[in-house]
């Protein structure tokens, strides 16, 4: 692959996981007490840790986000965007096969039922999301490597 090129993709799949995760990260903070209910639906964490997931996680992800936007941090933000796309994407296939119809959560803090189709798009688009991630991951890792 021509190195112009492959540089090329390496930036796109920085810029469009930065803007992910910021744009996800933004309806939750600006109203925290919908995503504690989107995630107290999700049935995984033991009560008394909903509230603080709430409140921590959209800020983990504005704040990925920002370091994939801004190229600093670019190997932490890299592993962090890969393993948060994952547990998400794991959480949805697991409320999939209990059986809840639930709202991922993803770019809302509302609440809404959702259909097997729902879910069908949710995880489409969430293994594209994992595909980038871990494409800008191997490459930044495997370009720092190289340069070393």
């Amino acid at each position: 692959m021509d190195k112009d090129f492959k540089d090329y993709t390496v930036f796109t799949a920085r810029i469009l996981l930065g803007l992910i995760f910021t744009g996800a990260a933004l309806t939750k903070i600006l109203d925290t007490a919908s995503f504690a209910e989107i995630i107290k639906n999700y049935q995984i964490l033991p009560e008394y840790l909903v509230n603080e997931t709430a409140v921590f996680l959209p800020y983990l992800e504005y704040i990925t986000g920002i370091m994939l936007l801004s190229g600093i941090f670019l190997k932490g933000a890299a592993v962090i965007s890969f393993g948060l796309l994952t547990a998400f994407t794991g959480s949805l296939i697991f409320n999939m096969s209990r059986g809840l119809n639930i709202s991922c959560g993803c770019f809302t803090s509302v609440a809404e039922e959702v259909t097997n189709i729902h879910y069908i798009y949710y995880l489409a688009r969430d293994f594209v999301f994992i595909y980038i991630a871990f494409y800008f991951t191997k490459n930044i890792f495997s370009k720092n490597k190289n340069q070393n």
